[in-house]
């Protein structure tokens, strides 16, 4: 009798100890999965506070691109310059137009390790990054606009580049972009767009109705689509239009 209560009081005793056990695990996962969520949140906090910090900053790399932005308006902060093109006769008619702000002069290997990639044009400036104007004083009827690109979350830099360069040959008047669409103001899109997007209006749109906003502004829409029936862009369907909005989806 006395060992059977010993083993009945040795069960319960581990039963217990293993609730116990069971119950901390689950204090701990909840600790754990509070603290995953803090960090979360603070990093999340920090990339949002570092992004505003550096936003008000863009760099323009090679000289069209620089005398471009210029040309857009836009205030240069400073200059770095690599010493290998430092005396070139296009280096010292930017140079000239920049005003008085600090230009540094570096080895092209400083620069590459500065930068963290090698400068084919040698030169970089940081300029104040624009402030975009709405969409709506973009499509405001008072100063009807007859060709608009739409850029619908297309991500890959160099194709925003490419279409804004596309943009400026086919006489597009503006574009206006997607929250999903990459910045026409990072580095690889300037380069491949040879700066172009500081010659044409653009702003970013939000998540309305893009398409009930421009037919009701007399918008006529058209979506890029490499379909057998799809109209050619000198087509007169197209070319007789007043007001035309493309619209140049996603690479997916």
């Amino acid at each position: 009798t006395s060992e059977r209560l010993v083993k009945e009081a040795t069960v319960r005793a581990q039963g217990r100890e293993e609730e116990i056990i069971r119950t901390a695990s689950m204090e701990a996962d909840a600790i754990r999965d509070k603290a995953m969520a803090d960090i979360a949140r603070e990093k999340k906090k920090a990339v949002n506070d570092a992004k505003n910090e550096i936003s008000s900053l863009a760099m323009e790399i090679a000289e069209k691109v620089i005398g471009r932005a210029l040309d857009g308006g836009m205030k240069p902060e400073s200059v770095l310059v690599s010493a290998a093109v430092f005396d070139k006769e296009e280096v010292a008619s930017l140079l000239a137009r920049v005003g008085d702000v600090p230009v540094y002069r570096a080895p092209s290997d400083v620069m590459e390790k500065i930068t963290g990639y090698h400068l084919t044009g040698g030169i970089l400036c940081s300029m104040t990054r624009p402030e975009l104007p709405e969409a709506s004083s973009i499509l405001d009827a008072s100063a009807p606009r007859s060709r608009i690109a739409v850029l619908e979350n297309i991500v890959n830099p160099t194709n925003v580049g490419a279409v804004f360069r596309s943009a400026a040959a086919f006489n597009i008047d503006a574009v206006l972009l997607t929250e999903g669409t990459c910045d026409p103001l990072e580095r690889r899109a300037m380069r491949v767009g040879m700066g172009t997007m500081f010659q044409l209006p653009w702003t970013f749109i939000g998540k309305e109705d893009v398409c009930g906003t421009l037919k009701s502004l007399g918008y006529k829409t058209a979506a890029l689509a490499l379909v057998d029936d799809s109209l050619t862009l000198d087509n007169p369907v197209l070319k007789d239009e007043p007001r035309l909005a493309v619209l140049i989806g996603n690479e997916g």
